[in-house]
């Protein structure tokens, strides 16, 4: 049985804080997990969260097994009820969440010479390496065939050079605008020139055939070129030469600051994260270490102000609302739930990724989020039990069930109201009560 709301108002600031961590650091929260993060505490829950084991070699027998279609995708929708998988039942959501962060950053989509393969193993090598060192990261993504192909660079050659990847892994990936000059962008481009893919084998003729990473000598402009500041004759040399700018350490506290905490940078927080960035080598785990741990994430004033995205307002309601013991159907569902919202996994809309903030807010996404949301918690007979079972008040076991014990008093008093026009069709009171809860504006936020 959880928590009652009497034990939950004694808990007070410790159990809020935690709560708050694990919204940001993953999704939508149970009532297990609270009770697990407030033995643990909460500097231990951090560290809980930081240090999740790499993915298990055999964790995507169970998905092949039972939705065939995603072993070797042809298309990014075939690919993507793997991955939504793989979020919803994940035991290490940190894992997950800087995993999409890194989909975000690194936008990749389908291009004509890659497959929804390439686009899974992309995510793969994010859910493994994300929380490890900016450095390799970047070597990895410099390998990565998705990534190659979608930004032209297996067409890059001596004599003929496309800047797609040079440029963006300046701007969009590493620095942001500003930190370089075209002389920078072009020595980029030059020291990738020969990294390119070629067809890899296929394990059985109905799927993709997936591309391997290729280095083509023949096509490689071996001079090396000035770069800011340093000599780069490679791919290898050009990470190193990021590495070594402040702006990099700037970009990406910044970047991580946005997407875990609030929509504007905290100055004081963002330093501190941009210092650790720098004294540890790009080490994300320690970057991230210093944001959740730092006065201004505690802050009350950052609570619910972020708007959940569609894939994490999906994800969050799909992991407290319905039990998953083996992969079916309903994956595909919910991809196609959060496309409507604005968030089609592995199909960003550009090399800039997603819009974020109040942008997922804007025409019909807010109407398509409250409608699914109210589908799928008023048929879901584990929340309709889950509330049942605390033996609180309607209301209270509804804001309960859903992570929104910390609504306003404006939306407690309208919510109430609401219910009490409720009629009875039979159905269980709480059920039919979530359905209204979901309508809250909390409900959008993290």
């Amino acid at each position: 049985m959880t928590q009652t709301h009497a034990h939950r108002a004694a808990a007070g600031k410790p159990r809020a804080e935690l709560a708050h961590l694990l919204r940001r650091a993953g999704f939508t929260p149970t009532d297990a997990e609270l009770d697990q993060a407030e033995l643990l505490g909460y500097r231990a829950t951090v560290e809980r969260l930081l240090s999740p084991p790499p993915p298990a070699d055999d964790e995507q027998y169970l998905v092949h097994r039972h939705l065939p279609a995603t072993e070797l995708p042809i298309e990014a929708a075939m690919a993507a009820p793997e991955v939504m998988w793989q979020l919803i039942t994940s035991g290490h959501p940190l894992r997950e969440k800087v995993a999409l962060f890194w989909h975000g950053l690194f936008a990749t989509a389908f291009k004509d010479g890659n497959a929804g393969v390439d686009q899974a193993a992309q995510f793969a090598m994010f859910r493994r390496h994300g929380l490890g060192s900016f450095a390799d990261l970047l070597v990895r993504l410099s390998l990565d065939p998705a990534m190659l192909v979608w930004l032209d660079n297996q067409l890059s050659a001596a004599d003929r050079v496309n800047e797609n990847f040079g440029r963006e892994l300046l701007e969009l990936f590493s620095m942001g605008r500003g930190s370089y000059d075209e002389q920078d962008v072009h020595a980029s481009a030059l020291a990738f020139t020969g990294w390119s893919v070629r067809p890899g084998p296929s394990a059985f003729h109905l799927g993709a055939r997936p591309m391997w990473f290729h280095y083509d000598a023949q096509r490689h402009h071996g001079s090396p070129q000035q770069m800011l500041g340093r000599d780069v004759a490679n791919g290898h040399d050009v990470v190193a030469a990021i590495m070594a700018q402040p702006a990099t350490a700037r970009y990406i506290a910044t970047r991580l600051y946005l997407f875990f905490s609030e929509q504007s940078p905290h100055p004081e927080t963002v330093a501190a994260m941009a210092d650790t960035f720098t004294l540890t080598g790009g080490d994300i785990r320690a970057v991230l270490r210093t944001l959740f741990t730092s006065r201004r994430f505690l802050d009350p004033a950052v609570r619910r102000v972020q708007v959940k995205s569609p894939v994490e307002l999906v994800v969050g309601l799909a992991r407290t609302a319905q039990s998953w013991s083996v992969p079916d159907h309903r994956l595909g569902e919910l991809v196609d739930a959060a496309a409507l919202m604005g968030q089609r996994l592995l199909t960003p809309p550009n090399v800039a990724g997603w819009a974020s903030g109040e942008a997922w807010l804007q025409g019909a996404n807010l109407l398509e989020r409250i409608n699914f949301a109210a589908r799928l918690v008023g048929a879901s007979a584990l929340l309709a039990s889950r509330a049942e079972q605390t033996g609180l008040p309607v209301l209270d076991a509804c804001l309960s069930a859903l992570d929104l014990d910390d609504v306003s008093e404006q939306s407690r008093d309208s919510l109430a109201r609401a219910i009490g026009r409720l009629g009875d069709d039979g159905g269980p009171a709480s059920g039919r009560a979530m359905t209204l809860a979901v309508a809250v504006p909390e409900f959008q936020y993290c």
